[in-house]
């Protein structure tokens, strides 16, 4: 049983396809923020000395099927690792329930290899989450499926997606469909934040295989002073934070984020 002081961080993994050796370990209980205070910089300093990198996050809902492509990178210059790196994958139900899957084994010298998740899950899957580990435990004695139906978790976090998932608690979920981005405000200045707000969400939404859309409300005649991103569902507060970073830099006014009445859309860009 693990006796760290720090929050558990007991993932269970999908089913990995390529490269190491698959296992079937647990991991650590994550309560999603709020969500309703304003977001951190999106791109705040990482305490982690590694990085997973999603290229591929898809859930096939008519096949209930989720595939899952990443790559683990180191960041820093610290000294080699020599021990094998467990990387693996937790799906999150729209009703909240955790499912651990399967856990694929990195080892020293292949730590760069992508490593493939692909499983069936009887349930719609809102969150994707991907841990890399350091240890595991076993045997486990901690409340979750993974551990019960295993015999094993995993401890000693060397990174996560999303970034600083078990010191933040964000998720980010996978997109039900397109994007809409709604911006209101002075015509010249909402054009320019609209048109630079779909460009920023290409890369992040083409890990999702989603697109962004569009919707410019035209309100005034005043340059803008200030602007709020709005977003709708709480797993999208990592987005917004982005979406906020896009538009300070577009229009260097003050940004703030907060979940609230997007009009409709995915998210909403309010130039005041």
């Amino acid at each position: 049983m693990l006796t760290s002081n720090r929050p558990i961080a007991l993932l269970f993994l999908a089913l990995a396809a390529c490269g190491g050796a698959p296992e079937e370990p647990a991991q650590p209980d994550t309560t999603p923020a709020a969500g309703t205070e304003a977001a951190p910089p999106a791109e705040a300093a990482s305490s982690e000395s590694w990085a997973v990198v999603p290229s591929s996050i898809r859930f096939d809902k008519e096949n209930t099927t989720v595939f899952v492509q990443a790559a683990l990178e180191r960041v820093d210059d610290g000294a080699a690792r020599t021990e094998p790196v467990h990387v693996g994958v937790t799906v999150i139900t729209t009703t909240g329930e955790e499912i651990d899957l399967m856990v694929q084994t990195l080892f020293p010298g292949n730590f760069d290899a992508p490593v493939l998740f692909s499983a069936g899950v009887e349930a719609d899957v809102q969150d994707v989450l991907i841990g890399a580990w350091g240890t595991r435990v076993e045997p486990c004695d901690v409340d979750r499926h993974g551990c019960k139906a295993f015999g094993f978790v995993l401890d000693d976090s060397l990174a996560s997606w999303p970034q600083n998932l078990y010191t933040d608690g964000l998720r980010q979920r996978i997109p039900a469909g397109a994007v809409v981005v709604r911006v209101t405000g002075e015509p010249t200045a909402a054009l320019e934040v609209s048109d630079a707000a779909i460009k920023h969400l290409e890369k992040e939404l083409a890990i999702f295989g989603a697109a962004a859309l569009g919707d410019v409300d035209a309100r005034g005649a005043v340059a803008p002073s200030k602007a709020t991103v709005r977003y709708a569902h709480a797993s999208d507060h990592l987005m917004a934070a982005s979406l906020a970073q896009a538009t300070g830099q577009r229009v260097a006014v003050d940004v703030t984020v907060e979940l609230g009445d997007t009009e409709g859309a995915t998210f909403l860009i309010a130039l005041e």
